[in-house]
C-alpha cells in the first residue's frame, strides 16, 4: 500500500489520491511530479478544489516507489481497489492499519497527512506561494492554520528547551499549577506585550522572566 505515504510526502487530498490514474504520475523528468488535473474515472467525473489544476513535485524516495506501483498497476487506477475502481475507503484501512500497530485510531485521520505535509515543508523554508501552488490552496491566506499549528510547535519545543536548561530544574513539580505556569510562558512568549511577572519573593520570578526572554528571542 503506498497511498499513505504518497499522502504524507506529496500532501494530496483524498480524491486526488482515489483517482490517480498511472499516466498522470510523471516520473521521466528531471522533476517528478504528480499531475492534479480534470479527470473521469469509474463513472466519477473528478475535478480538483477550487479548480487548481497543479503539478505535485515529489521526491526521489516518493518517485521510486509511484515506479513500482506503475510498473504493477494493471488497472485503471494507481490506488484503486482489486476491481478497478476508486477505494473509498481510506480511512478505515488507516484506522485499520494503527489498531495493528497497537496505536488509537481515533489520533488518525486522512487530513492529518496533508496538514503534516505542510507543516515539514514549512520547517524546511519554502515561501508561502509555493506551498500553496504544491498544495492547491486558492490563497496563501488560507495557509495560516498550517503556519500557527507550527508557531506553536515550535513554541512547545522552546519551552522544553528551557526547562532542560541548566537552572530550570529548580522549577519542580507535576502539580496543576506548575503545569499552569509553563502554559502561560509559553503563550506570553509568543506575543508582542510587556508581561508583568508577580509573587512573593522566592517563588521564582526570575526564573520565568528567563523563560519567557529565552523562548521569545532564543
Amino acid at each position: 500500500m503506498g497511498g499513505f505515504p504518497t499522502l504524507q510526502r506529496a500532501g494530496l487530498r483524498e480524491m486526488d489520491l482515489a483517482t490517480l490514474r498511472p499516466e498522470e504520475v510523471v516520473l521521466n523528468t528531471k522533476e517528478p511530479y504528480i499531475d492534479v488535473c480534470e479527470r473521469t474515472v469509474d463513472g466519477y467525473e473528478f475535478i480538483p478544489k477550487w479548480y487548481q489544476e497543479r503539478h505535485v513535485n515529489i521526491d526521489s524516495e516518493l518517485a521510486a516507489l509511484l515506479k513500482k506501483l506503475k510498473s504493477a498497476c494493471r488497472i485503471e487506477l494507481v490506488f484503486g481497489t482489486k476491481s478497478g475502481r476508486r477505494n473509498l475507503h481510506l480511512l478505515r484501512e488507516c484506522k485499520r492499519i494503527a489498531v495493528r500497530a497497537g496505536l488509537s485510531p481515533t489520533r488518525f485521520k486522512l487530513h492529518r497527512f496533508r496538514a503534516n505535509f505542510a507543516t515539514h515543508c514549512l520547517r524546511q523554508g519554502p515561501d508561502l506561494e509555493t506551498l500553496r501552488e504544491q498544495m492547491g490552496h486558492r490563497d496563501t491566506e488560507s495557509l495560516r492554520a498550517y503556519v500557527n499549528a507550527l508557531k506553536g510547535e515550535e513554541r512547545a519545543a522552546k519551552v522544553a528547551k528551557v526547562w532542560a536548561c541548566e537552572g530550570a530544574d529548580q522549577i519542580l513539580g507535576e502539580s496543576q499549577g506548575i503545569r499552569s505556569v509553563r502554559e502561560n510562558i509559553s503563550r506570553v512568549a509568543g506575543m508582542n506585550t510587556t508581561v508583568l511577572i508577580t509573587g512573593e519573593t522566592g517563588t521564582g520570578k526570575e526564573l520565568v522572566a528567563r523563560a519567557i526572554f529565552a523562548i521569545a528571542f532564543e
